[in-house]
């Protein structure tokens, strides 16, 4: 296998600016909202919203949490979920 050598700034840092992201502003799914999905007998998927933190009314980012569902044998897993 071949390795690619990445490209270095004046001061050694790595050039890959398509790859960096801001840690501190990616969305968080907690622990136990994920294990709340999964022991929800009810089997209903959750709506998670972010909201700007300075705006509150601005939503940011939603996604729908639910368990997965195999699409092999369409049966419902209790150890994962799906986003």
């Amino acid at each position: 296998m071949e390795r690619r050598k990445q490209g270095r700034g004046w001061n050694g840092h790595f050039l890959g600016f398509w790859a960096r992201l801001n840690c501190e502003n990616m969305p968080v799914i907690p622990a136990r909202l994920v294990r709340s999905n999964l022991n929800d007998p009810r089997g209903i998927p959750h709506l998670l919203i972010w909201k700007d933190e300075r705006h509150s009314a601005e939503i940011k980012e939603a996604v729908r949490l639910a368990r997965y569902v195999d699409p092999s044998n369409s049966r419902v897993t209790d150890d994962y979920v799906e986003l």
